[in-house]
């Protein structure tokens, strides 16, 4: 790599690059219950209601059913606890229940009316015809097998940074980057053990958050100044750094002061990467910790795409350098409508000639996964070979069959699709378990799962 490409490194107007470019959160969706005013006018309907929206929005489906039996026992005509019983028998599969209760309530003069219960009792009727005898699986939220194996090596590297334990550091990542262990969506778990190593000093909110886990980098790499990982962890450390100071608001809300100290700590990691990069690299985590500086601190086109070709080149099965390009693709960092899609194309016909088509699928598929952070929905929205998406999907369950974070993604895809005989055989692996990574909430996934059977055939 030609050292004139990191020009754009040491540059001043490097903090105007940090445009407040992160994923719009979406609003808290309102649970049915802060409208419900049936019932509550006393101390203890009140506290009956507050707590089955806590419930709600929870996505505990099961203890909103117990606590509303146990009210009805007490008062068989308390129409607050009949609206939880029957909204949480709905949620959780027993459509047959949430119809009977939803009956009764619409025969109420408060419910009669009520165009929000009486659209939840048809849809109760009909799947409660549609599948007579047939039990679902009660919703309940569960990290998905990508989620607990990252947790896993995170904690790992978090462990030995803190109790200082160098020397295994470097013994985990030597064999994890020549005998990786790849998860279901093709990450590698050298990616979170990394994490757990600079962890707390990104997404901190303040100095005094960030600043104890960045001392504790500073002192391993006191201790070890020439271990390249090491270095790797500092400069990302200070890019993480850079976003405390700069904080989550609009460039132009950023004091001058912030953006003083964003450039001061940027500048502290720039000169860290260039030596880096010149050197023999031995381990991935230096390119995709590059790609993410680079993405953050505005490089150039030709930087980035001559740091992917040396990336993908020396460890073409690294998924994180592909989902960091796409991310960078997107119209809202540098690319064009399109063009990741475009991009990604490439890339997996690149792995198919080099690994078989079945290798390529499967990288254009993981890439999609990833990409689905980004997009409420694939359909419609995107560009994307679908097709292929789905070979690649059949095949990573093909050789990971008890993959519940891949079937939830894929089922999630192909109901997005108009897709929903497909999704209801993935909904049989899925179950009631609610992927905690793939859903904003249970009561999502409950609603998802929902919709899947009612557009049956």
């Amino acid at each position: 790599m030609q050292p004139s490409l990191f020009r754009f490194l040491l540059l001043p107007a490097i903090a105007m690059a940090f445009s407040g470019c992160n994923r719009a959160q979406n609003a808290a969706d309102p649970s049915p219950f802060a409208a419900q005013a049936a019932d509550a006018s006393t101390p203890a309907g009140a506290a009956f209601s507050a707590r089955m929206e806590t419930l709600d929005k929870s996505g505990d489906f099961q203890s909103m059913v117990a606590a509303a039996q146990v009210r009805l026992a007490s008062d068989a005509n308390d129409q607050s606890a009949r609206y939880a019983l029957a909204l949480g028998s709905f949620y959780n599969g027993d459509f047959a229940l949430a119809a009977k209760e939803w009956e009764t309530l619409t025969a109420t003069p408060a419910y009669s009316q009520n165009a929000e219960v009486l659209e939840f009792l048809r849809v109760a009727q009909f799947l409660s015809g549609k599948y007579a005898g047939q039990r679902f699986q009660p919703v309940h939220s569960v990290p998905g097998d990508v989620a607990a194996q990252s947790e896993q090596w995170r904690a790992q590297g978090a462990a030995l940074i803190a109790a200082k334990k160098y020397d295994e550091i470097e013994k985990v990542a030597a064999q994890q980057t020549q005998n990786p262990t790849i998860m279901s969506d093709g990450g590698w778990t050298l990616a979170p053990f990394y994490v757990g190593l600079w962890e707390g000093t990104t997404d901190s909110k303040t100095d005094a958050q960030w600043q104890p886990k960045h001392a504790q980098i500073e002192a391993w790499h006191a201790a070890r100044p020439n271990s390249q990982l090491a270095r790797i962890c500092l400069a990302r450390s200070w890019t993480n750094g850079a976003w405390t100071a700069r904080g989550s608001e609009f460039a132009n809300k950023v004091s001058r002061q912030a953006w003083q100290t964003v450039e001061e700590r940027q500048q502290k990691a720039a000169p860290i990467y260039q030596k880096l990069l010149g050197e023999k690299v031995t381990t991935p985590l230096l390119y995709a910790a590059a790609q993410r500086f680079g993405r953050l601190g505005g490089a150039a086109r030709e930087w980035h795409d001559e740091l992917f070709a040396r990336a993908t080149a020396q460890f073409p099965t690294y998924t994180d350098f592909y989902r960091e390009r796409a991310i960078y693709l997107l119209p809202r960092w540098d690319g064009a409508p399109g063009e990741w899609e475009k991009d990604l194309q490439k890339s997996a016909d690149a792995e198919a000639g080099r690994a078989g088509a079945d290798a390529g699928d499967q990288l254009y598929a993981r890439v999609v996964w990833g990409q689905t952070e980004y997009y409420g929905t694939m359909a419609g929205r995107t560009k994307i070979d679908w097709p292929r998406t789905k070979r690649g999907f059949d095949s990573i369950l093909a050789r990971n069959p008890n993959s519940l974070s891949a079937a939830t993604i894929y089922m999630r895809l192909r109901y997005q699709h108009g897709e929903s005989t497909k999704a209801r055989e993935l909904l049989q692996i899925v179950g009631g378990r609610a992927e905690t990574k793939a859903w904003e909430s249970p009561r999502d996934f409950a609603e998802a799962r929902i919709n899947i059977l009612r557009l049956l055939p």
